[in-house]
């Protein structure tokens, strides 16, 4: 009895390991040219040679926040990230439209970078 405990105290010990050893998504915060309240997220989901995989958080103050500067200022930020670090294209995925919390005002989306004749 007492050896089934301990092999199962060992497992469960093995296993807490190995979930904390595994890979989190890398999560970059970058404060937006222009705005003063702005930031946007960009969590890495997924990247190769020839394309990378990110989903975007654009985060302001609620009282501060225009829709249309807003969006302005992340197709800035993703023509510049392409151009520096010499992606060919980009696509741009909306996740989930405005999002107004009790502070802050959210948007998300999901952007793709391509190499398209990276050989």
């Amino acid at each position: 009895m007492n050896k089934k405990i301990l092999a199962l105290c060992t497992f469960m010990l093995l296993a807490a390991v190995m979930t904390a050893q595994t890979a989190q998504p890398k999560r970059e915060k970058i404060k937006v040219d222009g705005r003063d309240a702005a930031y946007i997220y960009m969590t890495e989901i997924y990247k190769t040679d020839n394309w990378a995989e990110y989903y975007c958080i654009y985060e302001e103050d609620k009282t501060k926040f225009n829709e249309n500067a807003a969006e302005k200022a992340m197709y800035e930020f993703f023509s510049n990230y392409k151009r520096e670090h010499a992606f060919s294209s980009v696509e741009v995925e909306d996740l989930k439209g405005v999002t107004i919390g009790k502070s802050t005002t959210t948007m998300e989306k999901r952007i793709i970078f391509r190499h398209v004749n990276k050989r």
